[in-house]
């Protein structure tokens, strides 16, 4: 019981360090984790075991080279797993961890003494090694499977039936997402090659052909490199003299995991390493991990410091000794976009990136300043890729990138030092098309006979991502006048006098567009100047008219005398004059006041001048009229000689009117 709670405990402390580190992490990196770290690997080994192995590899150099492999991954985190196959399964091994010397020595043995068959099935294998691998994957680490075969497929069973399995392990593998290498040993010259060639190329792997077994070491070594995001740092090459030789062996930096130094000779060698102080180091050993084999040795360097270490190497006279160098490297790449909301054709993003290690920020500027990092822009919709180098400033790599089209990019960053290869995450923006703009208003438009009127439209519409405009128009009134669009030209033209409404429709073809109306008049010339004659002609007549009138009116003689007298107070007003040539023949007493209202009852009283000078009233007002010079009834009717007065007297008013008429 108390070992149950002591467990729970152990475990909730484990939990919340882990919370706390995942926590610092977030506010010390809120940059992007990169997808090219160095995460383990889980590897599935596909051996040809036909006895033409026997002619291709007398020296048994594959299976050296694949144990060579084993050694050379983490000592922690990776698994691996293999088959071997002729015309049947002849020996296969689940995948496993590879976390101990025990580990790695269990899965090596598996490469020996394998039995040799008559036939060559590679759909057999490879099906076998898709089903391993997908039943033991981890989930965090890199799958791949690496495929030997020194020849064709040549299956003891039903060619079709071998070919049908070789298909559903490649779309099996193509669905899980296992990378297939292959390699072809031609020593004999009957390896398929496009058949080794379109495996790869199908699962995303790659494709070796070589005609010596002596290869196939160099070969791994870089299917390693590639898997693991590295490079081979040495390769060196030189000749045993049974005294021991020096090697000098760099490590460029203080961020290397593991440094592993692989050893290829025909026999067995002796080595001695001194760090970069001098001093020898003692192999094996916690810090500095040895395996050897009858083909080559593996020196494992964990965490080696920064500097120049010597490999002394003694071998056997003559013999031939390859050295390479691979490093590990626990270090990632981070990116960081501002502003990171970038959308619109020609916008600008300024992009930074580092690399970091176990959450931190590296600060090792003699990693920075070897290496070297690109950003790879890749435009979705037009399936292109450009790199453009960074520059290094301050233990950062920056750049910046402008949208040139309204495309859909990835963006992301590699950083290659001297030993590897990182990238970042990848970074989408998707550029927005801006639709275009009427930048100045079209006005109405007046278009004279059937001229034609041209209208360049790209001086009125503007696009602000300088996409090509196209026009297109809505004729309302098409009798009345003719509209086309000829590129970015508005022809119109008229047809008769009318108007019409012309919609202008602007598309810049990536789903924006804009419209716009103009109203067209049409006039026609012969119209005009027949109507403007037609009005010459009748301000001449009504001027002849007025002319006519005016001498007519002036040959009237005479003038009238009025006085008011106010009844009520006795007063009398002083006389005012009218000339009676300013008034028509026959016009109303009313106006004689100007038509004043106070004397609108007179409005119905009617004067005629006749041409004998004779002035005749008549009243059809309520107003009473008396004549003073005669005594003939003027109520109605009165003819007025030369100097005769007359009274009129409003019903409405307490006045007397009185109007005297003088001929002459």
């Amino acid at each position: 019981m108390m070992r149950t709670i002591t467990k729970c405990k152990c475990f909730i402390i484990m939990a919340l360090i882990f919370s706390t580190l995942f926590s610092s992490f977030g506010k010390k990196l809120v940059f992007a984790e990169n997808i090219g770290s160095s995460s383990g690997i889980d590897v599935v080994f596909v051996i040809d075991s036909s006895k033409s192995m026997r002619k291709s590899d007398p020296e048994g150099l594959t299976g050296e080279a694949m144990k060579m492999f084993i050694d050379m991954c983490h000592t922690k985190g990776d698994k691996g797993g293999m088959v071997a196959y002729s015309g049947n399964i002849v020996r296969e091994y689940e995948i496993k961890e590879l976390n101990s010397k025990e580990d790695k020595s269990a899965l090596k043995n598996t490469l020996t003494n394998l039995e040799l068959g008559d036939w060559t099935d590679i759909g057999l294998g490879l099906k076998k090694a898709v089903s391993i691998l997908k039943e033991g994957a981890s989930s965090g680490n890199k799958p791949i499977i690496i495929l030997l075969s020194d020849g064709k497929n040549d299956p003891e069973r039903n060619k079709s039936e071998s070919e049908e399995d070789l298909s559903a392990a490649l779309s099996n593998a193509k669905l899980n997402k296992f990378p297939i290498y292959t390699i072809g040993l031609n020593a004999d010259g009957t390896v398929d090659k496009s058949q080794l060639q379109n495996i790869s190329k199908q699962t995303n792997g790659k494709n070796f052909i070589t005609n010596t077994a002596e290869e196939i070491p160099k070969i791994l070594r870089q299917i390693f490199a590639d898997n693991f995001n590295l490079k081979v740092l040495q390769q060196e090459t030189i000749t045993g003299n049974e005294e021991y030789q020096q090697i000098k062996i760099n490590i460029p930096d203080n961020n290397a995991v593991e440094a592993n130094i692989s050893i290829l000779a025909s026999k067995p060698v002796e080595i001695k390493l001194s760090n970069p102080e001098g001093k020898i180091v003692q192999i094996p050993s916690d810090k500095f991990i040895y395996n050897k084999s009858n083909k080559y040795s593996m020196l494992k360097l964990i965490s080696p410091e920064k500097g120049a270490w010597i490999l002394y190497i003694k071998g056997a006279d003559k013999d031939k000794i390859n050295i390479s160098l691979i490093s590990n490297y626990d270090l990632k790449v981070f990116l960081k976009l501002s502003p990171d909301n970038v959308k619109y054709k020609g916008d600008k993003v300024n992009i930074v990136s580092f690399l970091g290690s176990n959450g931190q920020k590296l600060e090792d500027k003699d990693i920075y300043s070897s290496s070297k990092a690109v950003l790879v822009v890749k435009n979705l919709d037009k399936s292109e890729i450009k790199e453009f180098p960074m520059e290094y400033k301050n233990n950062e790599f920056v750049s910046s990138y402008t949208l040139d089209d309204e495309d859909r990019y990835e963006l992301r960053v590699r950083i290659e030092g001297s030993g590897f290869i990182r990238e970042s995450e990848i970074k989408t923006l998707g550029a927005q098309n801006r639709k275009p703009v009427l930048s100045i208003k079209l006005g109405n438009i007046r278009l004279w006979n059937s001229k034609n009127m041209k209208i360049i439209l790209s001086q009125y519409f503007k696009d602000q991502d300088k996409d090509i405009l196209k026009y297109s128009i809505l004729n309302e009134s098409s009798d009345v006048l003719k509209a086309e669009i000829n590129g970015d030209t508005l022809n119109i033209k008229g047809k008769k006098i009318g108007g019409s409404i012309i919609t202008i429709i602007c598309d810049d073809s990536k789903g924006g567009k804009i419209s716009t109306n103009i109203k067209v008049q049409v006039f026609f010339v012969s119209y005009i100047i027949f109507g403007v004659i037609s009005l010459i002609i009748i301000i001449a007549l009504f001027i002849l008219i007025r002319k006519v009138r005016n001498k007519i009116n002036k040959s009237i003689p005479g003038y009238v005398k009025i006085q008011i007298n106010d009844n009520s107070t006795g007063t009398t007003n002083q006389p005012f004059y009218r000339a009676l040539n300013s008034f028509k023949r026959s016009f109303s007493m009313h106006e004689l006041f100007n038509l004043n209202p106070a004397f609108a009852e007179t409005e119905k009283i009617t004067l005629k001048v006749e041409k004998n000078g004779r002035l005749i009233i008549i009243n059809k007002s309520q107003c009473i009229l008396q004549a003073i010079d005669s005594k003939a009834d003027a109520s109605e009717e009165f003819i007025m000689e030369n100097h005769y007065k007359i009274i009129v007297k409003p019903v409405n008013k307490n006045i007397s009117i009185t109007v005297q008429y003088f001929s002459s």
